[in-house]
């Protein structure tokens, strides 16, 4: 590893600087297809997103209830509307994340991205029918577990995969830096 002050004795004033932001330990699994339990724990984080902005919302909903129920009917959410309105979160949640760069929080965490089986960035289309069946058949994930690729149900319907990738979503222009 380089030290400051080695840097700084071989720096060249205006020079262009490139740093590698992948750990040197991740760099052998970079876009190699990803397994079960990372996929899994990516799904939770993203679960756990939404659940606590819905719970948000239904506590400001219960709020705006408790205040101006003396003065208008409001209707009270429950159960199946809640869950209903979860789903579809969800799959807007999934479908914005994968088709604007492939990366949820729960990718960008486990250092994951959802691609077409060519590598390429998934469109909306693609993306919106990936995220409804990850909500309708969840189950789908499990097929990752004895797939040779890793892939789950919705990757083979779609053509998709699911990779290592933990450069960030910044464009290569962000990421060089002059000095």
């Amino acid at each position: 590893m380089t030290s400051f002050k080695q840097f700084q004795a071989n720096f060249k004033s205006g020079e262009v600087v490139h740093f590698n932001v992948i750990p040197n330990r991740a760099r052998s699994f970079q876009g190699e297809t990803v397994g079960f339990t990372s996929r899994f724990i990516s799904v939770l984080i993203d679960m756990a997103l939404i659940a606590v902005l819905l719970l948000g919302a239904y506590g400001i909903w219960l709020a705006l209830r408790y205040v101006l129920g003396v003065f208008y009917d409001i209707p009270q959410l429950s159960g199946i509307p809640l869950l209903l309105i979860g789903y579809f979160l969800m799959w807007a949640y999934w479908t914005w994340s994968w088709a604007a760069g492939g990366k949820s929080l729960g990718n960008v965490l486990m250092g994951l991205k959802v691609e077409a089986n060519s590598g390429q960035s998934l469109r909306l289309g693609r993306s919106a029918a990936r995220a409804l069946l990850s909500i309708i058949f969840p189950i789908g994930l499990a097929w990752s577990i004895i797939s040779r690729k890793n892939h789950s149900v919705q990757d083979v319907l779609l053509r998709t995969q699911v990779v290592f990738d933990w450069t960030p979503i910044v464009s290569l222009e962000d990421q060089t830096t002059t000095l």
